[in-house]
């Protein structure tokens, strides 16, 4: 309800969203199956429930869904970080943004970085304390109008159909400031776990390596508490 509530204020606002959790999903789109749109109010505007992946929502939304097309996508915000290069290209949050910009359409993928135990809370009820969100709330606030000011700042902010990439702080510096970063040069071993009882697998990340940039996102968004915006162009992948 906040991200809406938020944009809610910049302008006209369609919202299209995933019945479930689609996290680690990417740009991965419905080939095979049925979509079933669910259209109903949600936080006071036109919304669509949407049972596919964040990518399906957002060409739904904008071929089928929205009056015309938007000016901007805004996916998120996503309870997690998405920093490095194998976690933006893993994520459905990131995933969104590239499938609009396919459209010609500019995107702002939004993640809030949480402390280990906060994230390990979320990721296995889906749910945090009240005090915890009203606390992150009124930081987002305050990351999203300097992060937003920031933006508008630049000629080439909302011209082209690339994505910007914001991470916000979970402990934000006492003098933290919008950084525009590099993507960290990630990666990871094994995303699963065997379990012995049944001797299926099931996803349990646990070896993650990343470089020592100081400029990188994470750098800057997880350890030094301060709003990272990466550009990322999905035009100028092979050049």
């Amino acid at each position: 309800p906040f991200t809406a509530d938020y944009l809610r204020e910049m302008g006209d606002l369609t919202i299209a969203l995933p019945q479930e959790e689609q996290s680690w999903t990417g740009k991965a789109m419905t080939r095979f199956g049925r979509l079933q749109v669910e259209e109903r109010e949600l936080c006071g505007v036109t919304g669509y429930s949407i049972n596919g992946r964040p990518a399906d929502c957002v060409n739904l939304a904008l071929h089928h869904l929205c009056p015309k097309l938007p000016d901007l996508i805004v996916s998120g915000i996503n309870m997690g970080a998405n920093l490095g290069v194998s976690f933006i290209v893993s994520s459905g949050t990131v995933g969104a943004c590239m499938e609009g910009n396919i459209a010609g359409v500019p995107g702002i993928a939004l993640s809030q970085c949480l402390q280990p135990e906060t994230y390990k809370q979320w990721a296995n009820e889906q749910h945090l304390p009240a005090a915890t969100v009203d606390d992150l709330c009124r930081h987002q606030r305050e990351f999203l109008d300097a992060a937003l000011a920031d933006l508008r700042a630049r000629d080439d902010a909302f011209s082209k159909p690339i994505t910007w990439n914001v991470n916000m702080p979970h402990t934000p510096d006492d003098n933290w400031s919008v950084v525009h970063t590099n993507v960290g040069r990630t990666s990871y071993g094994s995303c699963f776990v065997r379990d012995e009882a049944t001797g299926d697998y099931r996803h349990d990340l646990q070896s993650v390596d990343s470089d020592n940039d100081p400029t990188s996102d994470g750098a800057v968004a997880y350890f030094n508490g301060h709003v990272s915006i990466s550009r990322i162009d999905i035009w100028q992948l092979g050049r």
